[in-house]
């Protein structure tokens, strides 16, 4: 007599899952939420829904209270141990982060008041300064701090 094997469920089409909103996303699988503790998890899903919405990296405070932390160092604690896991990858300036979730390599955005297109200047190498050593020397330019001390410039008093 022949006997016959159950065969394991199969998981429906994406073209027969109704809508958009009704796919599961990779991003919230369960073998990827099953070894994070609850605050870990809730943090996670937190990140998952900036990014799918492109809203911007909750703040440390956000993460915070959604997790029921009292410290203020605990958010960027609970973001630093997900991007050791590998279930983020975090891009830090200096006053925002952006956060890519690696399941579906979505990001966060930028926050509003943080979307300058202008390139970085180094400290002490301002707009006058740049000029001067393209050789744009403009007459209304004070001094650099260094050009105002003759003993530097190799000048006798």
């Amino acid at each position: 007599m022949l006997r016959r094997l159950a065969r394991p469920p199969v998981a429906p089409a994406a073209e027969d899952l109704p809508c958009d909103d009704a796919r599961p996303n990779p991003a919230l699988a369960p073998a990827i939420l099953a070894p994070l503790p609850r605050s870990e998890e809730v943090i996670y899903r937190a990140l998952v829904e900036a990014a799918e919405r492109g809203e911007r990296c909750p703040l440390n405070i956000d993460l915070e209270m959604l997790a029921g932390y009292n410290s203020c160092s605990m958010g960027a604690a609970v973001l630093r141990r997900l991007e050791r896991r590998g279930l983020i990858v975090v891009r830090r300036f200096q006053r925002f982060r952006e956060v890519q979730i690696t399941a579906n390599g979505q990001w966060t955005t930028r926050p509003e008041s943080q979307r300058s297109q202008i390139a970085h200047v180094p400290k002490g190498m301002g707009r006058a300064r740049l000029e001067a050593q393209a050789g744009h020397l403009g007459a209304s330019r004070s001094p650099a701090p260094t050009e105002r001390k003759l003993y530097r410039s190799g000048v006798a008093l």
